[in-house]
């Protein structure tokens, strides 16, 4: 492996024609679950499941960003998009160990690799990741509801909403909504270009408020690429939370941090972004 998360390792990976020698296509990436290689075999359905469908979904609330950044008329066209990479599985027959299923997906420029966040509410530009005491815990559980409280209000005054962005199968009957506006920096109509860090930041806040305060998508990381003026994401984190669906949690594997893991985010959130 030449890299590794709390919950996956990585291998290069390549494409080779029948003589099983020559390499064709460009350089892939594949990743395998920390839970199979280190002996829980029946948990290997389980995480390429789990990994496609927190890509697909983040994918998802990416589009949906980027078509809110389209209707805000004060943002330039300079200003980044956001995108995260497509993942496949390929079968693999191995004459050792038989036949096992990968996640492959784009092999990103290394010496460009950048983290935005992390699942810990650090942000990038911090020194270290933030310790969080039971009482610090606490205050920014506090703050969170703070901020439930004062988007809630600021909906009531038609400052606009957002229909909540959710996986097909969940049925939930809360329809929970979100407000978002342009914000009036500079001259009256100037348009603003953000930067990729500025971006990946909102990016993070937004998706909480798109998937109606359920969940919220961090450990930004990947590559900006210039020319296509493009933020390419992969590995997200998904936190969730549903008050009333307590009884779910880690919905989205083991980095999943649920209501305490969206409280973090927001506590430096406000400080450092």
């Amino acid at each position: 492996a030449f890299g590794e998360g709390a919950e996956r390792f990585a291998f290069r990976f390549f494409e080779i024609t029948k003589d099983g020698k020559t390499v064709v296509g460009k350089p892939l990436v594949a990743k395998e679950s920390r839970l199979v290689l280190e002996g829980g075999k029946k948990d290997r359905g389980k995480f390429v499941r789990t990994f496609l469908e927190t890509q697909q979904l983040a994918g998802r609330i990416a589009t949906e960003f980027n078509k809110r950044l389209e209707c805000l008329h004060r943002v330039d066209k300079q200003t980044p998009r956001v995108s995260f990479l497509d993942c496949s599985v390929y079968e693999l027959d191995d004459i050792n160990i038989g036949k096992q299923s990968v996640l492959v997906e784009e092999k990103l420029d290394h010496l460009k690799w950048y983290k935005w966040n992390m699942n810990n509410g650090f942000v990038a530009g911090m020194k270290e990741a933030p310790e969080f005491t039971h009482d610090k815990m606490m205050a920014a559980m506090e703050h969170l509801a703070t901020i439930d409280i004062i988007e809630e209000k600021a909906g009531e005054h038609g400052l606009g909403d957002l229909g909540a962005i959710e996986e097909g199968e969940e049925d939930e009957s809360d329809d929970d909504r979100s407000s978002t506006g342009d914000t009036n920096h500079g001259k009256k109509n100037e348009s603003l270009v953000f930067s990729p860090f500025e971006v990946a930041q909102a990016f993070s806040h937004f998706s909480y408020y798109a998937s109606g305060k359920k969940r919220l998508i961090c450990d930004l990381q990947g590559v900006f690429e210039e020319k296509s003026n493009l933020l390419k994401f992969s590995d997200p984190v998904i936190h969730y939370h549903n008050p009333h669906r307590q009884e779910r949690r880690g919905v989205h594997g083991r980095t999943d941090r649920g209501k305490k893991g969206m409280a973090m985010f927001f506590d430096t959130h406000k400080e450092h972004c």
